[in-house]
């Protein structure tokens, strides 16, 4: 199975002491990490110009092999997919 759903169906079969694994339980906010310099935390629309001005640098991508992503529009629709 590909995608999400092979993700479901994997996490399903996984199990933990006897137990199935349930991300939706485990993850029903998600989670914020922080330490002393650093936060990590969803990405969220209040984000959308600071996540475009990354996608929209060339030099960003230069070595990774990722598309930069020039049209504001699309990192809109990557925001609300994450």
């Amino acid at each position: 199975m590909a995608g999400a759903e092979g993700l479901r169906e994997t996490n399903k079969r996984n199990t933990n002491g006897g137990k199935n694994m349930n991300l939706e339980m485990i993850f029903t906010d998600f989670p914020v990490l922080e330490s002393e310099h650093l936060v990590l935390k969803k990405i969220e629309e209040t984000h959308l110009q600071a996540v475009f001005s990354i996608y929209n640098n060339d030099k960003v991508f230069e070595y990774c092999g990722i598309i930069p992503k020039h049209h504001i529009k699309t990192i809109h629709k990557m925001i609300n997919h994450f």
